[in-house]
């Protein structure tokens, strides 16, 4: 409403309001003149044709009003689109609702704010979801961490909303009535995590995220083969039926990997005409599918429009989002860094963004900070990319080059492109001396080689201290440790991103119980009770198969040991 008033008021300012007409609001409402050059045509021919503010007969006048209807930024209102926008963002708080306790007096805002208990933040710091799965954290004051994490779970249900809500997507002219794959369990699951993830905390949010990944897999497959055989009219198998549950949740992340796009955003075009239906309210079908992979915080307020013939349904839902929730302050990326001025990951937060901090790096990365040789353009690439010369990247080369090439869509940060200024940390390998005590005394989140030990005496001499967590690179000979600590688990997520994004995943080694595949997002979570973790290629002529897995359940630390290739030391 507050929106109304002030794109109005900026129109007719200084002239009474009743100059103002019925008529004028329906001609002009839903237009967008500042993105579409075809409806500033429109708006200038019907006020050369007076259809609009009739009663304003000077031409002066008629001419300075015309320059503010022009100047409007984003969809001219009224209380007809008011209304419309608000049955659907009705719908998506009414899902939201669910994360917060059955009865709360405050407003759903408000009660947000007050649920809030800062859990998985560090001082200093805000975390932006910038794709499914994917979280930055960037330098900012975390006072406006409840105002981003509510606006982002918002997002979250608008990208969801035929299946979190009663509300489906306009059908499409002389289509069938769209179906749309996916659970409402699952996608509450998802919900609910990225509200604990933002630092959200309610019964409701602990109850959805009380399991791990795979438990809940187990639930939704069980919930899907009742759905093939509901209980009412067959006699199930439970037995069965629980280990054929079991099985999907154990092996369907190994099958997966999240849709994505490196198109960017675009908020007009000059193909397709939208209809002033679809310019208010939720999108149609077709625009849904397109738009929903955009609805992030960061195109919802890194709003740049370049002005062409229609505005697109994006710049509709990005309109909406904004006219009820207003412009926020959003912490901004860091400029695109190259290898001589890595981004950081301290605790000190200074400079945060998805990387480590220099101590972590190890003596390779001191002695690239002198490489100049290279032109700006190749150094910016490679280090969107991960790779750099010498150092553990030169093994994740190998990892990638023993993996079938990668569609653009096949793993969940491929959404970044190099023009987004998206960090990626370069992990390097730090060599240490090979003396015993050396040995004994060195430090977390750094590669190590194995100093011509058995991997298994390394990995068995770490795995006594119970806080430690292993990470080990399958066949390379290079582990990593990590603590249990809640910065460490920020830490170890980021290791387990940057490595995916350069072609590995990740086992789960559990002693005495069958290995599985963790999903990115959960593997903190994963191995925090295994603290084991095998590093392989993706999809490669090696990638595991139940053979594999048996042969690691049987005897893990006999397993890295025979397949340890000492050769490949020679190119780390």
């Amino acid at each position: 409403m507050r929106c109304i008033h002030q794109k109005w008021s900026n129109i007719i300012a200084g002239y009474s309001p009743n100059l103002l007409d019925p008529a004028t609001v329906i001609s002009l409402e839903t237009l967008m003149p500042d993105i579409s050059s075809c409806d500033a045509a429109q708006i200038k021919d019907m006020m050369g044709q007076k259809t609009l503010f009739p009663a304003v007969s000077l031409e002066s006048d008629r001419h300075r009003i015309l320059g503010r209807i022009l100047k409007t930024k984003g969809r001219i209102l009224s209380f007809d689109t008011f209304f419309a926008d608000f049955l659907y963002f009705e719908a998506c708080a009414m899902a939201l609702k669910r994360l917060l306790p059955p009865s709360f007096k405050r407003t759903m805002s408000n009660e947000f704010l007050h649920v809030y208990g800062g859990s998985n933040q560090l001082p200093g710091l805000c975390r932006i979801q910038v794709a499914e799965d994917c979280l930055e954290h960037r330098t900012g004051s975390s006072d406006i961490n409840p105002n981003l994490g509510y606006r982002q779970l918002f997002l979250a249900v608008m990208r969801d909303f035929p299946i979190l809500t009663e509300l489906a997507p306009y059908r499409d002219a002389r289509k069938i009535k769209p179906t749309f794959n996916g659970s409402e369990l699952e996608r509450m699951f998802s919900l609910s995590q990225l509200a604990f993830d933002l630092g959200f905390e309610t019964e409701s949010i602990k109850e959805f995220i009380g399991q791990d990944s795979k438990t809940q897999d187990e639930i939704l497959a069980r919930s899907l083969l009742q759905q093939l055989r509901p209980p009412e009219r067959c006699l199930v198998n439970e037995r069965n039926t629980n280990h054929l549950a079991q099985y999907i949740g154990d092996h369907i992340d190994q099958n997966i990997a999240l849709r994505a796009s490196l198109a960017e955003a675009e908020f007009s075009t000059n193909l397709e005409l939208l209809p002033k239906k679809l310019r208010c309210n939720r999108p149609s079908h077709k625009h849904y599918k397109s738009d929903r992979k955009y609805l992030f915080l960061d195109v919802m307020y890194n709003y740049k429009p370049i002005q062409r013939a229609y505005p697109t349904s994006l710049a509709v839902q990005r309109d909406i989002f904004v006219c009820f929730f207003g412009e926020f302050p959003l912490p901004s990326r860091r400029q695109q860094s190259t290898p001589a001025s890595d981004s950081h990951y301290s605790e000190d937060n200074t400079g945060i963004n998805t990387g480590v901090n220099e101590s972590l790096l190890g003596d390779e990365y001191d002695l690239q900070k002198g490489e100049s040789s290279r032109s700006a353009e190749t150094q910016q690439h490679e280090s969107y990319i991960g790779y750099e010369s010498g150092g553990f990247i030169d093994c994740l080369r190998d990892l990638r080059a023993e993996s079938e090439p990668m569609s653009e869509s096949s793993y969940e940060t491929a959404s970044i492109d190099t023009e987004s200024h998206m960090e990626y940390r370069k992990i390097d390998l730090y060599e240490p001396a090979s003396s015993e005590s050396q040995h004994e005394n060195k430090g977390e989140n750094k590669f190590y080689k194995l100093d011509g030990k058995k991997p298994s005496d390394i990995v068995k001499a770490m795995l006594k201290d119970r806080g430690v967590i292993v990470m080990y690179v399958w066949r390379k000979g290079v582990y990593a440790t990590f603590s249990k600590t809640p910065h460490q688990g920020l830490i170890f997520t980021e290791f387990a991103r940057d490595l995916a994004n350069q072609g590995s995943q990740f086992i789960i080694i559990r002693e005495g119980l069958k290995p599985f595949v963790p999903s990115l997002k959960n593997i903190w979570n994963a191995v925090r009770e295994s603290r084991l973790v095998l590093v392989i290629p993706k999809r490669s002529s090696e990638t595991p198969d139940e053979n594999f897995y048996t042969e690691i359940r049987r005897d893990p630390y006999e397993f890295i040991d025979r397949h340890y290739q000492p050769h490949l030391d020679q190119c780390i």
